[in-house]
């Protein structure tokens, strides 16, 4: 079983494929220097969706070195199912696992400042990123960062 420093989870149900390819690209991006699983899972009754990401991506050139892209369709219209089945099934078993939402485009140092913020420290069991776009990003974000809390699109 291939090594690698983080696994990212990108669950999408009802994106266009060029949100959703804009997703993956922002998400590979973000992970540049570390090798990482990418696994883009669809959830709904119809594979259009894979498809279409499978076809943006084969007209996009290489994969960044050191990055597995896999493309999952799950026939259930269920974000729980989807979650589920890529715990126990699906996940690469890395040290670190993002979970994105499949509308959401990261940072570039996003997932790098998470796992860098993280560390070692065993008593750390999640991290989170902050909202940056939206009506309600800026205060959400403050609020965060204040309190602390979990976003759910990273």
């Amino acid at each position: 079983m291939t090594s690698y420093d983080i696994s990212v989870a990108i669950f999408s149900a009802r994106e266009t494929p060029d949100v959703l390819h804009g997703t993956v690209l922002a998400a590979l991006e973000a992970s540049r220097g570390l090798a990482t699983c990418c696994d883009v899972v669809v959830n709904g009754p119809s594979a259009a969706l894979a498809h279409g990401l499978r076809d943006r991506l084969a007209q996009g050139g290489a994969l960044l070195p050191g990055v597995t892209l896999r493309i999952f369709h799950l026939p259930v219209a269920d974000k729980a199912h989807a979650w589920n089945t890529y715990v126990h099934a699906l996940w690469s078993r890395s040290a670190l696992a993002f979970f994105i939402d499949g509308y959401a485009r990261v940072m570039p140092d996003a997932l790098v400042s998470i796992r860098h913020g993280m560390g070692d420290d065993p008593d750390i069991l999640g991290g989170t990123g902050v909202p940056t776009h939206g009506r309600s990003a800026m205060r959400l974000r403050e609020q965060m960062l204040r309190s602390g809390g979990i976003h759910g699109n990273l």
